[in-house]
């Protein structure tokens, strides 16, 4: 096992001109990242090189509360100060609407799962749905409380939940524009620190400052249950990938595995305080970061821990995040972060460049990359196939174990593709060299009609 120390220079930082980052988002590819500027303006890069490809300006001077790509990547909606949403051709790099109806800023977006529709939370006590194909308004959703400060569709897109600083959460019923629900328990009279909805969208899962979590029933609208077993505020909450088991962290020091259906809940204990959570892809492996330097990978089925990864410094694990194959663990801590082999336990690589807290990390789709924020007001992309092996081309695209014909379609529809255009998947890149071509072909024609089994 090599082990890896790097400085900076092997990353990749973006830096906005002339002003600081308060939102970003991901376009659905990976392949560019949006920067919503203090100063009004709105940058793309591209992930690949770390390069400003665009700066689009001009419809506004106040700053960008909120970023979203529409779910096929060609449409960026902006939302500023200014009550205006601007919604901006991703291709051409040109302004093509602009959505007006609110009277006070803008500081939250989100698109439907479809495309369709696209909600705005505004400081006017208002969420507002937006057609589209159209680009008219199409509904006006009124809170109680001022200050909307997140919206978020249900995985069917039925259903929007929008939180306020210091409110309930409340359920609207997308095509009927109507409230269908109120979440208010006991627990949640002040503001929740961590809202999730289950994988299949039937629960919503809120935890709260006061060390409660609620489970809602978003079909009846109702309080399942309240999960009572923390002694201080639940940072972080996340459902398994298929939904039975509920994992909250908190600050005192507890992490806890809860089945959703008996309610019962598993202890974690031997951090002195749980600053971060993160779930492998299948689900069966937890990584909670503490206060005090040290790393716990927990088996969810048995409940057990597997082991203690403990860093060089004994600095708080402030993030925790695996990579899209599970196989990689990366976790931030003041000023560096680790990678760690999953199955070896061992450590791959430090990398260093932060000059502050790592607060946020996410590995883009195809693992190749990983993106790092820190309190130091940067935010730096790290190629993490300098570091360890990519995995092996798999031509099975639609993974029923045989390439065949309808391999051949998924890989048709992406051929000519390079990682600036939208659509490029690397999945398809089979030799990794940033352009599904004709050396892609080669490789898929070698495999076709074989059993990937064998």
């Amino acid at each position: 096992m090599w082990l890896y120390e790097v400085a900076a220079t092997s990353v990749l930082a973006l830096l906005p001109s002339a002003s600081s980052v308060y939102s970003v988002s991901y376009s659905p590819g990976g392949a560019t990242l949006a920067l919503g500027l203090v100063n009004g303006s709105i940058e793309l890069w591209e992930v690949d090189s770390g390069t400003r490809i665009a700066k689009l300006e001009g419809s506004t001077r106040y700053r960008v509360n909120a970023v979203a790509f529409s779910p096929d990547g060609a449409i960026l909606a902006s939302a500023s100060e200014d009550p205006s949403i601007v919604l901006w051709d991703v291709t051409s790099r040109e302004k093509i609407a602009t959505l007006e109806g609110h009277t006070l800023g803008v500081n939250s977006l989100a698109f439907s799962p479809d495309g369709i529709t696209l909600a705005s939370g505004s400081f006017d006590q208002t969420i507002k749905l937006w057609d589209m194909e159209t680009r008219n308004e199409i509904g006006t959703l009124r809170q109680q409380r001022p200050l909307v400060v997140s919206v978020a569709f249900s995985p069917d897109g039925s259903i929007l939940a929008s939180a306020t600083e210091y409110g309930p959460i409340v359920l609207w019923d997308v095509a009927a524009r109507e409230r269908i629900g109120t979440l208010e328990g006991y627990t949640h009279r002040g503001w929740g620190s961590s809202v999730v909805f289950s994988p299949d969208g039937t629960t919503l899962a809120s935890g709260s400052v006061d060390g409660a979590i609620q489970l809602w029933n978003v079909a009846s609208r109702e309080e399942i249950d309240t999960l009572v077993g923390h002694r201080y505020r639940v940072d972080s909450v996340v459902f398994s990938a298929n939904g039975s088991t509920l994992v909250s962290g908190s600050q005192d020091g507890v992490v806890l595995l809860w089945d959703v259906e008996t309610r019962n809940a598993v202890g974690f204990t031997g951090h002195s305080s749980v600053r971060s959570l993160g779930l492998s892809p299948d689900g069966t492996t937890l990584a909670s970061g503490s206060g005090y330097g040290a790393i716990q990978l927990w088996d969810v089925a048995t409940r057990k821990k597997i082991t203690t990864l403990k860093g060089r410094t004994r600095r708080w694990v402030s993030s925790v995040a695996f990579s899209p194959d599970g196989t990689t663990l990366a976790t931030g801590q003041f000023g560096e972060i680790t990678l760690w082999d999953v199955r070896n336990r061992e450590v791959i690589a430090t990398l260093k460049g932060h000059a502050g807290n790592v607060i946020s990390l996410i590995f883009l789709p195809d693992g190749s990359r990983l993106v790092s924020g820190s309190q130091d007001g940067t935010m730096l992309i790290w190629d993490i196939y300098q570091y360890i092996t990519p995995p092996d081309p798999d031509p099975d695209f639609d993974g029923n174990g045989v390439v065949g014909f309808s391999d051949f379609v998924k890989f048709a529809a992406k051929f000519g593709l390079n990682r600036r255009d939208i659509g490029y998947e690397v999945r398809y890149d089979l030799d990794r060299n940033g352009t599904i071509g004709f050396s892609d072909f080669v490789i898929f024609a070698g495999a076709f009609g074989k059993d990937v089994g064998k």
